[in-house]
């Protein structure tokens, strides 16, 4: 398996600090760009030197396998990068189903893009524990960064130290895109 100092880092990332977990995520994202916007699990790991099992580890990939528009961190904040006319059409067959539940998701979807992360419990899968940050380019949200985690590796005390984890690299993403733009 890669080692954190066998992950080849662009120069912009050289001074981010955090847990080897954090390194990699910031590595996978870094290796897009404006002419690299799609890449296969195999090509994030040639270019990130991360062994190709992790980088599927890391990009929660697998293939064909639909996730539920209206449950998990990354979901709320996807659309929360959404106009609201165009987010209530993504969410129309869960307000026609339940309207109620689909008012209270939106409140969810609102506070989480104003405090600018989301978290999830056993949204998804049980047992498992997320959190996910936008990135963004300028004032656009164009990916969201979620780190999983199984509950038991993400105790209640910890969570918050994971949480500023993966909104640090988020804004390291924001700010490498800012200076790409220049």
């Amino acid at each position: 398996m890669a080692r954190a100092t066998a992950v080849k880092m662009p120069p912009e990332a050289s001074a981010v600090h955090g847990c080897e977990g954090a390194r990699r995520v910031l590595a996978l994202m870094l290796a897009f760009s404006a002419d690299k916007n799609t890449l296969t699990a195999r090509d994030l790991a040639a270019a990130t030197g991360i062994a190709l099992p992790s980088v599927y580890r890391y990009i929660s990939f697998e293939p064909g396998q639909p996730l539920p528009l209206e449950r998990g961190a990354s979901a709320r904040l996807l659309l929360s990068g959404l106009a609201p006319e165009v987010r209530r059409e993504y969410l129309a067959p869960l307000a026609e189903r339940d309207p109620e539940a689909a008012a209270r998701f939106e409140e969810k979807v609102v506070r989480d893009a104003r405090r600018g992360y989301a978290v999830s419990e056993e949204e998804l899968e049980k047992g498992v524990w997320a959190v996910s940050a936008p990135v963004l380019q300028g004032k656009r949200m164009i990916a969201v960064i979620t780190v999983p985690s199984p509950l038991v590796r993400a105790p209640q005390p910890l969570q918050q130290k994971l949480i500023d984890q993966v909104r640090d690299a988020a804004q390291t993403l924001n700010e490498a895109l800012r200076v790409t733009r220049r």
